[in-house]
């Protein structure tokens, strides 16, 4: 999602809590930071941004959400993306199908077999 859009934000609330939108197989850890970089920032009331902190080890696909974390090796697909995932531009424009599920249904691929989602290598150079 993005800061401050009405049609794809980039939070969503359940429960009472507010949670940025993007795909992974678990929540990340972060706060809420306004654009020059100062924290307790409101997404509901202000221009801010999700910044993970701390390792987010947990997360392990979320290739076009949070690819800089080092964990992350590939896409979700539907059986590993965490139920929580709100209203992303992807997730709207899609109908809630994941990546894989998208790439793997286009004409290009029908004749192929689905191959594995998962990168041999890293995103972000050490």
């Amino acid at each position: 999602g993005f800061s401050g859009d009405k049609l794809y934000p980039n939070y969503f609330e359940s429960g009472g809590s507010i949670y940025p939108t993007g795909t992974s197989n678990a929540m990340l850890t972060g706060s809420w930071i306004y654009q020059n970089g100062s924290s307790l920032c409101d997404p509901t009331a202000d221009q801010c941004y999700f910044k993970p902190e701390g390792p987010n080890k947990q997360i392990t696909c979320s290739l076009n959400y949070v690819p800089f974390l080092e964990t992350v090796t590939g896409w979700c697909d539907k059986d590993t993306s965490k139920s929580e995932i709100g209203p992303g531009k992807h997730n709207i424009l899609c109908q809630g199908r994941s990546v894989p599920e998208v790439i793997f249904a286009h004409s290009d691929f029908k004749t192929r077999i689905q191959r594995s989602v998962r990168l041999n290598q890293k995103l972000v150079p050490t």
